[in-house]
């Protein structure tokens, strides 16, 4: 099987049809003219068209943005380095 980016991490928790996104960026310079959540609408609009029955965002840190569009925090990540010997 092949899948989508998060797929290997998503697949058996949401099943076979199913959609993801990354997250959508808008300029500062034109933000609050409703063109994020238009761009936002299309997308799920043509995953729906095309089977998704649900849609996930992988990772984002714009929870009150996708939270409007019913997105709710399921899964939560820690970013952590490491720094290596430059030997």
């Amino acid at each position: 099987c092949v899948f989508p980016i998060g797929g290997a991490v998503w697949h058996r928790s949401l099943g076979p049809n199913w959609g993801s996104l990354g997250p959508i960026g808008i300029s500062q310079r034109i933000r609050g003219q409703g063109l994020g959540g238009a761009l936002l609408d299309h997308a799920l609009g043509q995953l729906a068209q095309e089977g998704a029955a649900q849609t996930i965002i992988d990772w984002t840190n714009l929870i009150d943005f996708y939270g409007k569009y019913g997105f709710v925090v399921t899964r939560t990540y820690r970013q952590m380095t490491r720094r290596l010997n430059d030997s």
